[in-house]
């Protein structure tokens, strides 16, 4: 009994685990580089930078 309920909880885990590896997978081939993301949300043009004036 203890192996059927064993071969069922295996047979019931391994489809989630692949989806896990799909849906991984997928989010990691959509991740962008923190400066990839900040480059396109503020515009450089927009910053005005302070000057000191001597």
């Amino acid at each position: 009994m203890r192996a059927y309920l064993g071969y069922i909880t295996i047979s019931l885990l391994v489809p989630v685990l692949i989806l896990f590896i799909f849906l991984s997978h997928q989010e990691w081939s959509l991740a962008q580089s923190p400066y990839h993301v900040l480059d396109e949300r503020i515009p450089v043009e927009s910053i005005e930078l302070a000057q000191i004036v001597t």
